[in-house]
């Protein structure tokens, strides 16, 4: 694997823009994944899904959720610290942050299986592991502002990004 040591830093705006596309593509599947998770278990607690549905759901996410992983580990963050301005000690805890949703989601998939009743605590586990997740994400990004209330953006973006993503994939899937 070609690492991003070997590219030079003077490289056009486009190259960079190629070399950070499996950031962006981890950011938007693990988004959309924190963001389903979240979805799914306000709907659960509202009672707005059939059982049918929550199983099919909880394996698209865990699909979703281990896409991320693939990606998070085939191209670490913290290799971006040439061309982004990115938290390193963040960006390392990321691929674990992510295989513990990996791992999560795998157990409620199981769950949801063979519970025909399983409760909304089964999925704070789930939710736990999301969250860090997503705080995860703001810390890596968060060095990219360069002041607080920036970082507060940053922060916001991140949080609101993933719950529309989240809420989208889940309505569609609804259809």
């Amino acid at each position: 694997m070609t690492t991003l040591d070997s590219v030079p830093i003077t490289a056009c705006h486009e190259c960079i823009a190629t070399l950070t596309l499996p950031l962006a593509l981890f950011l938007l599947l693990a988004e959309t994944t924190v963001g389903g998770v979240v979805t799914v278990a306000f709907l659960r607690l509202t009672g707005g899904l059939t059982h049918g549905f929550l199983k099919f759901i909880s394996v698209t996410y865990a699909i979703l959720a281990a896409l991320a992983f693939l990606v998070v580990v085939a191209a670490p963050p913290g290799s971006y610290h040439r061309l982004l301005a990115v938290n390193q000690f963040a960006a390392g805890t990321l691929p674990y942050l992510q295989g513990l949703l990996v791992i999560t989601m795998v157990i409620q998939v199981v769950m949801t299986w063979r519970r025909q009743d399983a409760a909304l605590r089964g999925w704070l586990p789930t939710l736990l592991a999301s969250v860090l997740l997503l705080a995860g994400i703001m810390a890596t990004l968060g060095p990219l502002a360069g002041s607080a209330p920036v970082a507060a953006a940053i922060g916001l973006t991140v949080a609101l990004s993933s719950m529309v993503l989240g809420a989208a994939t889940t309505g569609m899937l609804l259809g």
